[in-house]
């Protein structure tokens, strides 16, 4: 068996939580969406609340595998995190150090919503 060899020692690469094929997930962020609506009583207790519009927003750095670009990513594009399909809402831009590139995205599921 032949001794490890340790490739890419320029370009640390952190394993992220999500993943999506054709990147490598540097790091990544997932937070519930939704907004709250109290209602109170005549004293100004509240009584119940009320959630809607309830979702998720996913933000990623990206780093693409070999022949992938980073730049092939584009607002309204959607892709599939675990069984959920996210449409990309933000797309930072492109940094780039010879030939390695980084992209950092935002994406959102609403739970009302189905993307196709």
């Amino acid at each position: 068996m032949a001794a490890p060899t340790e490739l890419g020692a320029a370009l640390i690469l952190g394993q992220g939580v999500f993943t999506i094929v054709g990147y490598y997930t540097q790091g990544s962020e997932l937070t519930p969406t939704g907004e709250v609506e109290k209602v109170k009583d005549e004293n100004g207790a509240t009584v119940t609340v009320i959630i809607t519009d309830k979702g998720k927003i996913l933000k990623m750095d990206l780093i693409p595998k070999s022949g992938t670009d980073a730049e092939a990513i584009a607002i309204g594009d959607s892709f599939t995190v675990n069984a959920i399909l996210y449409r990309v809402t933000e797309v930072g831009p492109v940094r780039a150090a010879g030939t390695a590139q980084k992209v950092s995205i935002t994406a959102e599921k609403e739970d009302s919503m189905t993307y196709v």
